[in-house]
């Protein structure tokens, strides 16, 4: 994370590439909703929900100035993005594909992407500790979503799929529901709550740096447990136990001794 641009104007398009970033990241949680239980006969095309905010983020990262860490990256991915175009023209000359398929498969693959460098290079320590209060407070309400879901018969609304009704939800055995949470898919649940973790290690590791008080902590921790202990997933407790190490392996090559101590 770097500090805010100098320019004015850079400075401006900073602060609104990090508002799109969090509208981005709002319609990626109200995505499942959306296609669930609110607008279900739109399930389809509310899966492009999130593109043209992309898109404005794009441009406002733009004018903004990528720094040259981002210029690298992006020189990068053009290079990757090409190397796929080349074969998506030889499956076009060779195959009957629909192009709007091809189309979205590459929309699948790159377009958000830049999000990666995006991020980087506008969100400063300020807006960190903004998101990561706003991902304590959404884990208790999620966590108790994750836990009626859970308890819930397979044909509940609560259990509803994309497009509505209940048709081919995941059972973890009969009569039980792997939850969804928020998504449209227990995948992305399962990934979700290990991604908590993170989230809560940044957290309880910084408490003062980021103004969390311990209620709000306390709060994401429940909230975190209960989506990962009714998610009956072994890939939530396989990225759990990969964000752990991850800090952990952080932690111990911290050269501030107190750093350390903390985190372990």
């Amino acid at each position: 994370m770097r500090e805010p641009a100098r320019s004015p104007r850079r400075e401006a398009a900073r602060r609104v590439t990090v508002r799109l970033l969090f509208v981005f990241y709002g319609l990626l949680l109200a995505e499942g909703p959306l296609r669930k239980w609110v607008l279900p006969g739109a399930s389809n095309a509310l899966v492009f929900l999130r593109d043209p905010v992309m898109l404005m983020i794009l441009l406002a990262a733009a004018v903004a100035g990528p720094s040259r860490g981002a210029r690298q990256a992006m020189a990068l991915f053009a290079a990757v993005v090409l190397g796929c175009l080349a074969c998506v023209t030889g499956q076009l000359a060779g195959s009957d594909v629909a192009p709007l398929a091809i189309l979205a498969g590459l929309r699948n693959y790159f377009l958000f992407v830049p999000l990666a460098w995006i991020v980087a290079d506008t969100v400063t320590a300020v807006d960190y500790a903004r998101w990561l209060r706003l991902n304590l407070w959404l884990a208790g309400p999620i966590g108790l979503l994750v836990v009626v879901q859970y308890r819930s018969a397979p044909t509940s609304f609560i259990n509803a799929v994309p497009g509505g009704g209940n048709d081919g939800v995941f059972l973890l055995v009969a009569d039980v529901v792997r939850p969804y949470g928020l998504f449209s898919f227990t995948l992305g649940h399962s990934v979700f709550a290990a991604w908590m973790v993170g989230v809560l290690l940044a957290g309880f590791s910084a408490r003062r740096r980021f103004n969390i008080g311990p209620w709000l902590a306390a709060a994401g921790a429940l909230g975190t447990l209960a989506m990962g202990a009714c998610s009956g997933s072994r890939t939530t407790l396989l990225l759990a136990a990969a964000v752990l190490l991850a800090f952990l392996l952080a932690a111990l090559a911290s050269p501030v001794a107190t750093q350390r101590r903390r985190a372990m």
